[in-house]
């Protein structure tokens, strides 16, 4: 599943952005896994820029706006996030409609 969120469709353009690792992971399949039915709001798209000191911090409506303009319309709705590498610390955290819209 690693692999993939890696190299699914958008995550190039948010390398081009300036994520050092993009992310993009359909969440239903962790659930799947660790047994959870419900994960409450949020979408089950979860769109991850990660970054590493000294880099440059993308918003996160910078990061949903490059993801939709890669894909066109998102599969559903998703959250896009920016995390500092090194802490594991989101900078932001967002939910956004198919369309890139905030919610």
């Amino acid at each position: 599943m690693a692999r993939e969120s890696v190299n699914a469709p958008g995550a190039a353009e948010l390398r081009a952005l300036g994520c050092n690792r993009a992310d993009i992971m359909d969440m239903r399949r962790i659930y799947d896994i660790v047994g959870i039915a419900d994960a409450g709001p949020g979408g089950e798209l979860a769109i991850t820029c990660n970054l590493r000191v000294g880099m440059g911090e993308p918003s996160c409506a910078r990061v949903a706006a490059v993801y939709i303009q890669a894909v066109g319309t998102a599969a559903q709705p998703f959250t896009a996030r920016v995390r500092r590498e090194e802490t594991n610390q989101d900078l932001c955290s967002e939910v956004y409609a198919r369309d890139g819209s905030r919610l």
